[in-house]
């Protein structure tokens, strides 16, 4: 049954204009481009409607598959070709902005704070171009109702599951196309039936769109329940899959903190390869960027950093379990959680108390800034808890039960059970001003033995109590902190004293050596593995000279510990080089780190930065400086986008190499792609030429009659393509008078000259068509046709021989470029 024949093609561009809209428009604003670009609907439902114009006009004009796919094929590759043949300098720029959109929209993906409005109207002229003509296939050209009925409900229940925002405009209008897409479905099913006897196309329509109508407005009325069905078991088991399917490739679990569950090397030892890990694990607010500590073992063996002092103290305010409090402005209450001897408590003990030893009494104005912190996690199941060096207040806000939570001697705090997804805390931290003269000289005036000189006898204000608690803290420090292990070669320690020696003051010391850390050694994510027996700062310092983080602090502690003064290895987070613009960082498990701290009597323990892409932001400089890079490390396109990430953090990252080394391979690729093109084309070139000589001997071999047939089908083909086709009702008779005219007059008439003129000057036109080759061609078709035994040999040669007259008018009219492609590339003329 084939009614209403006009109506199915416009029902099913109807369709594929508002199913190409909500799948567009689902998927934009998941990305939440509706919060940068306000209501950009109308623009986008104008944009799908131009995109299924362009498929309908190709898919009525481009009757040739193959033509189509070869020029789309050429298209693409002249895009991304074209620009090497413009310079090295053009190419860089065309193939840079093409990578700088691509980083643009996977970081966008990540985080979406970096909306850029002109690389959003790019996605969405691409979202268009890749999901349009998918789209108006399978509701236009081959309608397939389950293509569009899984692929739509995939999208929208992907975004379900992992929590993406959804836009429940386009949900509606899928479902409600869907429903009438099934019913279409439903009546093509039957109409392909012969038995079957229904109503015009048109009339189902009619009857069905107020049907779908009622029926999508009635589901809005049904009584609806925000619980699950009570079956417990059952609500049990989706509840946990769906939590599941959330958490797939992203969440994190683990008892403690370490910096090889990132991905920065091996867990339980130094150095190894890096798996970089874009997996977002907490969002920070802070008005300044800060280091979260999270692991800090003591203890050096030459090839890892183990906890040897592995004890935790409880620190918990017994008059709120949910609150960390300590005040400085009376030291009175410094100790009003826990014992009085644990390391949070010893350490404000010695901010208050200590600078007054070296000449400061109002330390808070001039040495420390002091910040509020929240912290949120986001992909993180862990007993350690996150907190900067100095924090003096955490405060926990969203518990359903009080946490107890611990401090171990190096500062690192912990809870008595694992924090999940959402758990947030807020803290008030001491940042130190680390480039703020008077904190300097606080530092430089710092030395042992500091305490142990005021012990006896005080003039500033300080107690002796205080002092003796002060230095038996301090002598605990250097017990542990100033730990080497025996087998550690001299020549570190040699090194360490070379570098140190020129200065009379632990700081200018500890100085000497990060600058010389930073300025001698080169950044990488690829040293290779420490060899067997060797010790792993040695083997860093003297011959491999290049490392990441890791490799960077386990140096300058080992070197400051050889001078004999305090240091310790810190593991944890350091925030991003930017925020959002309202103060929050988002956290991935790119930023964890590692870096070094310091002890130093009178002010307690102090942060360095000894690794070169991260030492100038950290300390907010200013001065001039090369960031070494390995060049192994800038030429690997798996470490680009990390590239750009520390460009971020230190612009004197020069990523020169890298993109030269892009700009390389995307020409390497592109010579690849080109010579493929060409090859592909030189093959079906030779093909062309071989199929058309091969068939035409096999021609030259019929018997005249059956040639004739042959050749004369094949002319009228060609001639068929100039517009020369024979007409309905027209007898060959007929057709070869009207042609032969048609060949004369291209042949013979003046430039611009009318045919009625040029039949007026020609009188004996008639005379000279009976003399055309076309003529005799004709004349042997018709004796082949209607008087088969009169067809001789040389009827056979003369149309044989006007294949390359025909051949040369087909040139002259198409021109030679498109003659030559639709001879040797499309094979359109070849015999068949």
């Amino acid at each position: 049954m084939k009614t209403g024949k006009a109506y199915k093609p416009l029902a099913n561009l109807i369709l594929t204009v508002f199913f190409s809209f909500s799948f567009i428009f689902a998927l934009t604003e998941s990305m939440l481009f509706c919060d940068f670009m306000g209501n950009y609907a109308q623009p986008l439902f104008l944009l799908i409607c131009l995109y299924i114009a362009a498929c309908y006009l190709i898919e009525k004009y481009v009757r040739n598959k193959k033509a189509l796919l070869i020029y789309t094929a050429a298209g693409t590759v002249l895009l991304f070709a074209f620009p090497l043949l413009a310079g090295p300098k053009n190419s860089r720029v065309f193939y840079g902005y093409f990578a700088d959109f691509w980083r643009w929209f996977m970081q966008f993906l990540k985080y979406a704070d970096n909306f850029y409005r002109p690389y959003a109207i790019i996605t969405i002229f691409l979202l268009c171009l890749l999901l349009v003509p998918p789209i108006y296939y399978f509701t236009r050209v081959h309608y397939n109702f389950y293509v569009i009925m899984i692929s739509g409900l995939s999208l929208f229940l992907i975004q379900w599951i992992k929590g993406y925002f959804m836009s429940y405009t386009a949900f509606y209008i899928f479902m409600f196309l869907l429903l009438i897409l099934y019913l279409l479905h439903v009546y093509q099913i039957h109409s392909e039936s012969e038995q079957s006897d229904l109503v015009s196309l048109q009339t189902f329509i009619a009857w069905i769109l107020p049907v779908c109508i009622v029926v999508f407005a009635l589901s809005f009325k049904i009584s609806q329940h925000t619980k699950p069905p009570r079956i417990s078991w059952l609500n049990r088991a989706l509840l946990s899959f769906l939590d599941d399917m959330n958490k797939t490739g992203s969440f994190r679990a683990f008892d403690y903190f370490s910096l090889g569950i990132t991905g920065f090397g091996d867990e339980g030892r130094l150095g190894g390869p890096v798996s970089l890990d874009d997996t977002v694990v907490m969002e920070v607010t802070a008005s300044r960027r800060i280091y979260l500590k999270g692991a800090s073992p003591d203890y050096y063996t030459g090839s890892a950093w183990i906890n040897w002092q592995n004890t935790r103290q409880l620190i918990d305010n017994p008059n709120n379990s949910n609150s960390l409090d300590v005040l400085l402005s009376e030291t009175s209450d410094l100790f009003e959680g826990g014992s009085k001897d644990n390391p949070m408590n010893v350490d404000f003990l010695e901010i208050t108390e200590g600078p007054r030893l070296l000449g400061f009494t109002d330390y808070k104005k001039s040495i420390f800034y002091i910040d509020d912190i929240s912290v949120k996690y986001v992909a993180l199941n862990t007993r350690s808890l996150f907190v900067p060096l100095k924090t003096r207040r955490i405060v926990y806000t969203n518990v359903s039960k009080p946490l107890k939570t611990y401090i171990d001697k190096s500062g690192v705090y912990s809870l008595d059970r694992k924090a999940k997804k959402n758990f947030s805390y807020n803290l008030v931290t001491l940042t130190p001003r680390y480039n703020d003269e008077n904190f300097i000289n606080l530092l430089k005036k710092s030395e042992k033995g500091l305490y142990s000189n005021y012990s006896h006898g005080l003039k500033v204000g300080v107690t002796v109590d205080t002092v003796k608690r002060l230095d038996n803290y301090a002598s605990e420090i250097y017990r542990i902190y100033t730990q080497l292990p025996g087998n550690l070669p001299s020549r570190v320690s040699q090194l360490a004293y070379s570098i140190s020696q020129p200065y009379d003051n632990n700081y200018d010391k500890v100085k000497a050596i990060e600058t010389y850390l930073v300025s001698n050694y080169a950044y990488t994510l690829r040293p290779g593995e420490t060899p067997e027996g060797r010790d792993f700062v040695d083997y860093f310092l003297f011959d491999l000279k290049e490392g990441y983080c890791t490799y960077y602090a386990s140096a300058m502690v080992v070197m400051v510990r050889s001078l004999g003064i305090p240091a310790r290895y810190v593991e944890g987070y350091m925030l991003p080089p930017k925020s959002d613009g309202f103060s929050k960082y988002t956290v991935t498990n790119q930023q964890a780190h590692a870096w070094v701290e310091v002890y130093f009597e009178g002010v307690g323990w102090v942060t360095f930065e000894p690794t070169p892409p991260f030492n100038r932001v950290f300390y907010n400089s200013t001065k001039p400086f090369d960031t070494k890079l390995s060049k192994d490390f800038e030429e690997d396109p798996a470490y680009r986008d990390y590239l750009r990430l520390l460009r971020e953090y230190d612009r004197s990252v020069d990523d020169k190499a890298y993109r030269e080394a892009l700009a390389k391979q995307i020409i390497t690729v592109s010579a690849v792609v080109f010579s493929t093109v060409f090859l592909v084309i030189a093959l079906i070139f030779l093909y062309n030429i071989s199929v058309r000589k091969y068939r035409m001997r096999s021609v030259e071999k019929m018997k005249p009659r059956e040639c004739i047939l042959y050749l004369m089908a094949y002319y009228m083909k060609i001639l068929a393509l100039l517009g020369l086709e024979i007409k309905k009702g027209e007898t060959p008779l007929e057709y070869s008078k009207r042609v032969g005219k048609i060949l004369l007059y291209d042949r013979y008439a003046f430039r611009n000259e009318p045919m009625e003129k040029f039949l007026e000057r020609i009188k004996n036109l008639e005379d000279i068509h009976k003399q055309s080759k076309f003529m005799a061609v004709m004349d042997a078709f018709i004796m082949a046709r209607y008087n088969p035994s009169a067809v001789t040999e040389e009827h056979k040669q003369t149309v044989l021989s006007y294949y390359g007259q025909l051949m040369e008018k087909v040139r002259i009219s198409m021109g030679r470029p498109r003659y030559f492609y639709n001879k040797y590339i499309l094979g359109k003329f070849n015999f068949k």
